[in-house]
């Protein structure tokens, strides 16, 4: 199967967005397929789940250890827990496009799920939270070079607070780049510690760079995509590229690439800078009452803070 990313992809959004809607009591959201009452949403926080009226047998698939299949009433009940809103999307988006192919995807439910399941159950040397993690990371590292050459490329370090901390020959900081990769359906982005975009007196700033990136069956895998970063950053600058083939994350992810499977697809990058005034930048400052503290928040997508440009 092939599809282009963009003719449904709105229309999953819309519905995977109304069923978490304060505004819709009942948490349910409708597909509008061709076949009717072939699907729903219902989002019960933190998940969610799909009800599929279908007359396959979908019990037959041997499902990933993180789903849940429930038949009751004659419909299947497919439970997405927290962090797992892609892969829903992702079968819908399966469904969509057989559908355009056929005319009627519900007598193919069962074959589409159970090819669904086996790319699901795929174990890579990298789970693929990660894995758009690091496709993330290096998006910002691209569009970081032209600027910063291959200092963009030695201040990566996925330990650091921020992605990327850039500094001069002399160690004194330039910017700090902190990415973030989320799905389509995500409303938010996770912020792992309370000061991560913390507002330095632009000393040096703080980025924060917001990659889409979506599942896709004709998208990269994550080796095929260092290999094409490695050629888009040796356009650039030779030094970066020698530095960049040298990092040994970029090593091990070349060195297993026959046990990557998953494709993904980077749909866009938006920089933006932190500001004192953002609300980021308040919930780093925040005084708190002796013997607390917090590290996770949520930062709502679309980020509401000033855009930027390298």
């Amino acid at each position: 199967m092939s599809y282009e990313i963009d003719n449904n992809l709105k229309e999953i959004e819309g519905t995977v967005r109304a069923a978490k809607d304060k505004k819709n009591k009942t948490g349910i959201s409708k597909f509008p397929f061709k076949h009717p009452n072939l699907a729903r949403i219902k989002y019960t926080n933190p998940d969610y789940s799909l009800i599929l009226n279908v007359s396959a047998d979908l019990e037959k698939s041997k499902l990933p250890d993180w789903l849940k299949l429930d038949k009751t009433h004659g419909e299947f009940v497919i439970y997405f827990p927290e962090g797992y809103e892609n892969e829903l999307v992702f079968l819908l988006l399966e469904m969509y496009e057989d559908e355009d192919e056929t005319g009627n995807v519900e007598p193919n439910m069962e074959q589409i799920f159970v090819n669904w399941c086996k790319l699901m159950k795929a174990k890579e040397p990298i789970n693929v939270s990660e894995q758009k993690g690091i496709m993330g990371e290096i998006a910002c590292i691209q569009a970081s070079i032209p600027t910063y050459r291959e200092r963009a490329v030695i201040g990566w370090d996925r330990s650091n607070l921020r992605d990327i901390q850039i500094t001069d020959s002399s160690n004194n900081p330039l910017i700090h780049i902190e990415s973030k990769a989320h799905s389509p359906s995500s409303g938010s982005l996770t912020i792992s510690a309370r000061n991560q975009l913390e507002f330095l007196d632009d000393k040096p700033p703080v980025i924060l760079g917001v990659s889409l990136i979506q599942r896709s069956l004709t998208g990269l895998t994550l080796p095929e995509f260092v290999e094409s970063s490695i050629n888009q950053i040796r356009k650039l600058c030779t030094k970066s590229s020698i530095a960049f083939e040298n990092l040994d994350i970029i090593k091990k992810i070349i060195d297993k690439k026959d046990k990557f499977r998953s494709k993904f697809q980077i749909i866009n990058t938006e920089f933006y800078k932190v500001s004192k005034t953002d609300e980021c930048n308040e919930i780093a400052n925040m005084i708190l009452p002796k013997n607390t503290d917090f590290t996770t928040w949520y930062l709502t997508l679309p980020v509401k803070i000033t855009s930027y440009a390298f």
